[in-house]
């Protein structure tokens, strides 16, 4: 269930950013600080539509703000943040809006239970090329989504305690806003109750057993899912952390069979010294967000990996890379997709980076035997880009 991987993702990224804040400055308001950035992208790339014939050159400008709120009070602590994405190209069918928010509270009761929740709101697009436009050629809109999320978790037991156990809530509803004619059937509004009970280890190293029952409504289907996950946690002196669950999430569908697939889903971090961090994500699971006619929903394998990397107080440099394979089931096709960018930065200023790299990105499809081939849906695309990054 994608849920969990967006829970999972989430404690990643948060401790990226606490990270982060530590080297930042921030605006203090009251007994909160706000963290302000904003980053101008100017962007190439030669192959706008992500096609193999008729190949089109690109260039386009990216205005990149994002605002982060955190606050402490006491045992409660809240944290915002907004991230935009607004390109602007000379290809227009590749002209873009993402927006996405997020707020989280995290609050420690008593000294044997605390409470989280989380809302996010996520408005984003599909590239073109990918996912439903990959057989499209006439079609070159984006495939605009809007994603709301609201997850609830209650924790009784100390941080440190030999058990603990949780309850949660997480109510998700996705919807496709433009393609009708391609996305048509893959809306969803999900709500999954959740168990989870850990004993400790050893030191900061938990491991779990957790139980999710979803209740999923689709525009022309309905599906009842129960998966079950063993897996563990760590934090290892502050060097390495993560986590790590394997499992079968079964489903019962109202009119297709039913199915089960064995999931994955392991994130962690590792920092050999401290001006260099490793991140990997490995995720197998049902793909919620793509659901079409009655074929049994596709499955998709994910590995997210990251390199940042400081060789001294002024320079930087970034590599990432993300790997996908989606297996459908026939006669639709399965497609391997892969991305991987690199860049280097120059901190010329304490609030002032400037930086430069490259991105190359490729995707094949695989047929059902007897299926025509439609050799467009592969391709290769490279890219190259300067920015200038503004903080605090």
């Amino acid at each position: 269930m994608s849920w969990s991987v967006a829970g999972m993702l989430c404690l990643s990224v948060w401790s990226i950013q606490a990270v982060a804040q530590e080297r930042r400055a921030a605006i203090s308001v009251g007994d909160s600080k706000l963290y302000p950035e904003l980053r101008l992208d100017v962007d190439g790339n030669d192959n706008a539509f992500r096609r193999s014939n008729n190949e089109v050159d690109d260039s386009a400008f990216i205005v990149r703000p994002s605002l982060e709120w955190v606050a402490d009070r006491r045992e409660t602590s809240i944290s915002a943040t907004f991230d935009g994405e607004f390109r602007s190209a000379d290809v227009s069918e590749t002209n873009y809006t993402n927006a996405d928010f997020r707020i989280g509270i995290d609050s420690r009761l008593n000294s044997r239970s605390r409470a989280e929740a989380s809302f996010g709101f996520d408005f984003g697009h599909l590239p073109l090329g990918t996912r439903f436009t990959r057989f499209d050629p006439f079609n070159n809109d984006q495939t605009t989504f809007q994603d709301v999320s609201l997850r609830g978790e209650y924790t009784y037991g100390a941080r440190l305690a030999r058990l603990n156990a949780s309850v949660g809530l997480l109510v998700r509803s996705f919807e496709y806003t433009n393609n009708e004619e391609l996305t048509a059937g893959s809306d969803f509004n999900a709500v999954t109750p959740f168990i989870e009970l850990s004993s400790r280890l050893s030191g900061e190293t938990r491991g779990f057993w957790r139980v999710a029952v979803g209740q999923t409504d689709f525009e022309f289907d309905n599906r009842t899912s129960l998966e079950t996950n063993l897996g563990v946690t760590w934090n290892a002196t502050g060097r390495s952390g993560g986590r790590v669950s394997v499992g079968a999430d079964s489903q019962m569908w109202d009119n297709r069979e039913d199915v089960t697939s064995a999931v994955l889903r392991a994130t962690g971090w590792w920092l050999p010294r401290s001006f260099s961090r490793f991140e990997v994500t490995v995720v197998r699971d049902f793909l919620d967000t793509e659901l079409i006619g009655d074929n049994e929903q596709p499955v998709a394998d994910t590995v997210d990996f990251s390199w940042r990397h400081e060789w001294s107080s002024r320079v930087s440099h970034a590599l990432n890379a993300s790997y996908e394979v989606i297996d459908r089931a026939c006669p639709s096709d399965d497609t391997e997709r892969l991305d991987a960018t690199f860049e280097i930065a120059l901190d010329v200023r304490r609030w002032v980076t400037i930086g430069a790299g490259a991105g190359f990105g490729s995707q094949d499809t695989s047929f059902c035997a007897g299926v025509p081939t439609l050799d467009d849906s592969d391709f290769d695309r490279s890219s190259f880009f300067s920015f200038i990054q503004f903080s605090l």
